[in-house]
């Protein structure tokens, strides 16, 4: 059985595990995309002012059927960078718009001191599909809030902080709705930070690789490629 990565910049050719690569929507407009296995798309808080909007809307849409297609994202908010939160909160609605109108199942949310407001544009446009918190940092009270929606918590090197607000949810968080990844991280593999995830949990390694796998299905609301149960 593989270990799932459940969103990684890093392109990394192993038997031992599957992943979703998220996409930089700037290379992708600037280069092309010829995707060859799992990914998202979408366009990242951080390069709003590096990239031409309308023109990462198409590509976007030109993708949502593609075979290898998985969530779109990473996308969201992110209260720390330059880029005004109302012009964040204008392309994270159009792009939610998108994915009502697309029937998307899922979204990558990439979410920096932003979470009230993340989900108070999820409500009022009534997206219903799976939202998917990456390297999730969110602390014990927010964790309780997002519980009542269909949220999955993504935990990557959070796992090593023991100081942030996502190591200290972690344990509070459900089985079953939580994933792993690596993230940009490349001094991190998939199967450390599994090795520690298990530790925390007390669970057997096998047995969580094969919980991941049925969250990733859950939650991306997409069969995994076959490989990855293997």
């Amino acid at each position: 059985m593989q270990f799932f990565d459940s969103h990684t910049h890093q392109v990394r050719d192993s038997i031992r595990q599957s992943q979703v690569l998220s996409v930089d929507i700037r290379k992708a407009l600037d280069q092309g995309l010829k995707p060859e296995g799992p990914f998202c798309l979408g366009i990242h808080p951080w390069y709003i002012d590096e990239i031409v909007i309308d023109e990462a809307y198409e590509l976007i849409k030109e993708f949502l059927e593609h075979q290898h297609f998985m969530s779109m994202g990473e996308m969201g908010l992110d209260r720390k960078i330059k880029v005004p939160i109302q012009r964040q909160l204008e392309v994270f609605e159009k792009q939610i718009k998108l994915a009502i109108d697309a029937e998307v199942n899922s979204l990558v949310l990439h979410c920096v001191r932003a979470y009230p407001d993340v989900l108070n544009l999820i409500k009022k446009l009534n997206y219903r599909g799976s939202l998917i918190f990456h390297d999730y940092n969110g602390n014990p009270d927010m964790t309780s809030q997002l519980l009542r929606y269909n949220v999955f918590f993504s935990y990557g090197p959070k796992l090593y902080d023991e100081k942030s607000g996502g190591f200290r949810s972690f344990t509070h968080i459900p089985n079953h709705r939580l994933l792993l990844e690596t993230d940009d991280m490349e001094d991190y593999r998939i199967e450390d930070i599994y090795e520690k995830a298990a530790n925390l949990l007390n669970l057997d390694l096998k047995k969580l690789q094969q919980i991941m796998l049925e969250n990733a299905e859950s939650a991306f609301g997409k069969p995994l490629p076959s490989d990855a149960c293997q």
